[in-house]
């Protein structure tokens, strides 16, 4: 996983929300995620409600309910609940323990997370190690602190739905937006010679409302 190229395979796809919860400039707080030469790579929004991740080619928007995703290359979106997400995770997992060759595939995207903690910006964070082919990749500092509540609520289901070894033996290469959902803001990433670290830059005013940009089209999901 290189600095600049993140992973953004998405297995979850992304919905109409209800009313609007406007949050206050107060309560939000805006990262970027900084390489060693100083480019950013993404920009993370956090809001009482709502959660925004944006990069160049992809942004997401997870509300108190749903998950939005954008490719902003092809001008694209999709829409999802997050109760949709976990009815599809848990019949691919059924789907994986009744497959043999799944279980025994040799090769594959592992994570781990870990109990050991440090606190990083003034918030506390653990260790989310990922291995491929049996080999650690990168390790990684995640926060859940930072999600809003129905966020951390629907990403803690998620993880008790899939099993410990879930992305080798369905052979994904889950990205940014599935690990926020998962386990947390990443705050810092090392893997061999690329590093990133999140930088706190300021405070916005966020929304979990959602409204596609002009001339975006809806996918299906």
């Amino acid at each position: 996983m290189r600095s600049k190229t993140l992973a953004f395979n998405l297995l979850l796809a992304v919905v109409a929300s209800s009313s609007p919860v406007l949050v206050s400039a107060q309560q939000s707080r805006v990262f970027r995620l900084v390489a060693k030469s100083g480019s950013t790579i993404a920009t993370v929004s956090i809001g009482a409600e709502s959660l925004r991740f944006e990069a160049d080619d992809n942004s997401a928007l997870f509300s108190n309910v749903a998950l939005f995703t954008m490719n902003n290359k092809d001008r694209t979106y999709r829409v999802q609940s997050y109760a949709d997400v976990e009815a599809s995770l848990s019949r691919r997992a059924e789907d994986l323990a009744r497959s043999a060759g799944a279980a025994e595939a040799p090769q594959g995207v592992e994570f781990k997370l870990t109990d050991e903690t440090k606190t990083i910006s003034g918030l506390r964070t653990r260790k989310l190690i990922k291995t491929n082919k049996g080999q650690v990749e990168a390790e990684l500092w995640v926060s859940s602190e930072l999600l809003p509540p129905s966020l951390r609520a629907a990403g803690e289901r998620i993880r008790r739905i899939l099993p410990s070894d879930y992305w080798r033996r369905a052979q994904g290469n889950p990205g940014m937006v599935e690990l926020i959902m998962l386990y947390g803001v990443p705050l810092r990433m090392t893997n061999g010679q690329d590093s990133w670290q999140a930088r706190l830059v300021g405070r916005s005013g966020s929304d979990s409302s959602f409204q596609a940009p002009a001339g975006y089209r809806k996918l299906d999901n």
